[in-house]
């Protein structure tokens, strides 16, 4: 960590500079086909993916038990919107408060939104699941975690709140753990047929 408390940033490119250079490798081949096999990729296969193509960002690097890159996953934690669905005006409220832990009421639903870009390119997907600690404290995921080669965006996930009580999470606490399979190339098959 910083002196100013903050994990130290490994890919520090704006926005434009991170799509950019993602945007770059579209209809390129996978720079790393020959040297990382189709597989769940390891930290330092994500690392690597993350320094050439951007598939990610921010990306921090952490230290100790509070990093956020682990052996073949990377922590996703609450981005700057969260909304609940209002019954009555059927209508998504707002109820992230900046700098404000979020609070999911009980027995409802929150639409989070993650606090990280993907770039991914058509060789590498994207599975993200629940922290098992917010699993083992009544939270469910309410989606299907899989996201297919070629998105780019955030990510929407809708947290169930299935306990009686509110539930807190703190900003700079983990939310989600993504994983990033890099599946066997197509046309290679294709070509082989």
């Amino acid at each position: 960590m910083t002196a100013e408390g903050k994990d130290p940033e490994i890919l520090a490119l704006s926005t434009v500079e991170a799509a950019k250079r993602a945007a770059s490798f579209l209809k390129k081949p996978d720079p790393f086909a020959s040297d990382i096999a189709p597989s769940l990729l390891s930290a330092e296969h994500i690392e690597k993916y993350i320094q050439e193509i951007g598939i990610i960002s921010p990306f921090y690097t952490g230290g100790g038990r509070k990093a956020r890159l682990k052996k073949a996953s990377y922590e996703g934690r609450i981005g700057s919107k969260a909304y609940v669905f209002d019954q009555n005006s059927n209508e998504l409220i707002p109820v992230l408060v900046p700098d404000m832990p979020l609070l999911i009421p009980a027995n409802s639903i929150v639409f989070v939104e993650c606090d990280l870009d993907f770039r991914l390119p058509r060789y590498i997907g994207l599975r993200f699941n629940l922290q098992i600690r917010h699993v083992h404290r009544g939270l469910l995921l309410g989606t299907g975690p899989l996201v297919d080669p070629g998105y780019w965006g955030k990510l929407c996930i809708p947290l169930h709140n299935l306990t009686n009580e509110p539930y807190e999470i703190p900003i700079k606490e983990g939310l989600i753990w993504v994983e990033f399979p890099r599946p066997p190339q197509t046309q290679s098959l294709v070509g082989s047929l």
